[in-house]
């Protein structure tokens, strides 16, 4: 009886736990059921603007039997993000988001929906009304061309019209070799259109500044043979490529032809720029002399950084790019090591690349910690990215402008200090030289007999000066002199006698001649030339009749015998009234001249 009793609870007892475990699974089953059909519910105001879609939004990893949206929208599987965008790291499968948005104003309301990942290779975003029926379907995304986007823009954007008192669900599947990282976020279009604008000023002061810095150093690597300037060049070039492909510039400015893939331009930048950092940092901080060890570590972790280059043709970009990135943070852990060794070493380029260092490491490691989906893609970090890497590249080149000045002040320090006496041994040199080109220059217009200047220097100074009277219309006169029966002279007592005669003649021309300006000048064998600048005719006939009765009045001796010389003069005078006439002046002197041998010799004749 007892066991009989005993028996009848225990088959009481089994029956209400199976009725509890039944009510569980139903309740359970209600929940993901409500969890399936409650997706996350945007509206959209008066006032609304923007939102960035996060935690509650529904996200669902795709089956593996190919099924249309509307079983994907009952498919059980759909699950909530709870971080603050949808983020799956780097994924094989496509992955499928969802959301609801409402317009509960009395106007349609024209939206975007933006997806600011321009490393997704492809995105497919369904519209569906209330009735859950498909009524738009658009594509974009990396593997979509530029020109078949539903908005030609560089970023992955997606119009809908949303009818006024209605509600659209949004479905969008997503699929990328790349890091899956999925930021959503939905526009007003004036609100995108205003935010828009102020975030291509701020790229293009970015890019801006990139450029310059880039081109700047190209030109002193060229100028100065600087390899640190050379390497920092090719370092932010890559860095602006990453970018670039980063913000979908390329695409929307570039014919679809001339551009490289997303993958292979990835690929590409973070492999120059891990190259180009190594030797750079190598070369700026002379770890060739200071630390040979640390030298060749970084040659061969800048060489290593190229390989992807080289195995991007036999390696999925999947995993590639996963190497490439986890390899850059290596690469940063040892710049840093290296920043640190040379700063212990009281080196001063060092310390100038510290901040540069901190900002690097920030902006550098943010980037590449975003792309392994370590921290989520937000405004934020991304700002945080672009803001740390300028300020990293303004203190490079600092860094190369402080490296270039304390070479070139060790280099001066060197040269004075070995070689002050060299220096001065150039100096008595120089000055040696500069008398010896004196000389030489008074050599070259003096003549070497009657020391007057000779016909070269007069030609020379009668051309300027008469430009000058010209310009300044003021008179000039020239006075052409020969002495007389001088032939006579030279055979009757010989020519030493004859050089004495044209000497003691120079002499007596020089003499009469007061002002620094009058130049008087062999004009060849017994010829004398007297070029008188601001003087007339008169003055001019005045100066010849001094210097003819001079000349008469001085006795020259030869064997104790006197003998007396005369000469013969011609004036001729202007005030020119043209440029480069001075020859027609110096003919009308020698025909005065010739003018007073026909007329007796020993007179001064001028024109009439």
């Amino acid at each position: 009886m007892i066991a009989c009793t005993a028996q009848n609870e225990m088959a009481v007892t089994g029956q209400s736990m199976i009725r509890a475990a039944l009510i569980i699974h139903c309740l359970f089953a209600c929940m993901l059921l409500s969890a399936n059909v409650s997706a996350l519910i945007v509206s959209v105001g008066t006032d609304f603007e923007s939102i960035t879609l996060g935690p509650g939004l529904h996200y669902l990893v795709e089956p593996e039997n190919v099924i249309n949206v509307s079983e994907i929208m009952d498919h059980t599987g759909w699950k909530e993000v709870s971080t603050p965008q949808a983020s799956f790291g780097f994924r094989d499968k496509a992955y499928w988001l969802r959301f609801a948005v409402e317009n509960p104003q009395n106007k349609p309301e024209d939206l975007l929906i933006e997806l600011s990942n321009n490393y997704l290779d492809s995105i497919n975003l369904y519209v569906l009304d209330e009735e859950k029926q498909v009524i738009a379907h658009q594509q974009s995304g990396d593997s979509i061309p530029y020109r078949l986007r539903p908005i030609a823009h560089a970023q992955n954007l997606h119009p809908v019209t949303l009818p006024a008192k209605a509600r659209i669900t949004i479905v969008i599947r997503v699929q990328s070799s790349s890091a899956l990282s999925i930021p959503v976020q939905i526009w007003d279009r004036q609100a995108f259109t205003t935010y828009d604008f102020t975030r291509t000023v701020g790229l293009g002061i970015f890019f801006g500044l990139m450029i310059i810095f880039s081109l700047y150093h190209l030109v002193v690597a060229a100028l100065t043979r600087d390899s640190s300037a050379l390497y920092y060049a090719i370092f932010i070039f890559s860095f602006l490529m990453i970018f670039s492909y980063r913000k979908g510039i390329p695409p929307s400015i570039l014919p679809e032809a001339a551009i490289p893939s997303m993958e292979t331009a990835n690929v590409f930048g973070i492999s120059l720029v891990g190259f180009s950092l190594c030797l750079f940092t190598s070369r700026i901080l002379l770890l060739k002399d200071a630390a040979p060890a640390l030298a060749r570590l970084m040659l061969i972790a800048g060489s290593l950084a190229l390989l992807p280059l080289f195995a991007s043709r036999y390696i999925d970009y999947s995993l590639l790019i996963r190497i490439s990135l986890g390899y850059s943070l290596i690469i940063i852990v040892l710049f840093a090591t290296v920043i640190i060794k040379r700063i212990r070493d009281r080196y001063p380029p060092a310390r100038h690349m510290v901040i540069a260092s901190i900002f690097g490491i920030i902006g550098g490691g943010s980037g590449i910690l975003a792309a392994l989906d370590i921290l989520p893609v937000t405004l934020t970090v991304q700002t945080l990215i672009y803001v740390c890497n300028a300020v990293m590249a303004l203190f490079l080149a600092l860094t190369i402008s402080y490296r270039i000045n304390m070479d070139r002040q060790l280099i001066e320090e060197a040269q004075r200090k070995h070689t002050h006496e060299l220096d001065e041994l150039v100096r008595r040199r120089t000055e040696e030289l500069e008398s010896v080109n004196a000389q030489l220059h008074v050599v070259s217009i003096t003549d070497g007999l009657t020391q007057l200047y000779n016909r070269r220097y007069f030609d020379e100074t009668f051309r300027t000066e008469y430009n000058r009277a010209f310009r300044e219309k003021q008179p000039l006169s020239v006075l052409l002199m020969d002495i007389d029966h001088f032939k006579k002279l030279n055979d009757t007592h010989g020519h030493a006698f004859g050089d004495l005669c044209l000497k003691t003649a120079a002499e007596v021309v020089q003499s009469q001649l007061r002002r620094p300006l009058d130049v008087a000048a062999r004009y060849g064998g017994e010829e004398f030339v007297v070029l008188l600048p601001d003087t007339d005719t008169q003055g001019a006939c005045h100066i010849a009749e001094n210097i003819r009765r001079e000349l008469k009045a001085t006795v020259v001796h030869h064997n104790g015998k006197p003998v007396n010389m005369t000469i013969s003069a011609g004036v001729s005078g202007e005030i020119p009234v043209a440029r480069d006439q001075h020859e027609a002046l110096l003919k009308r002197a020698d025909d005065c001249l010739y003018e007073a041998k026909r007329n007796g010799r020993d007179r001064v004749e001028t024109e009439s």
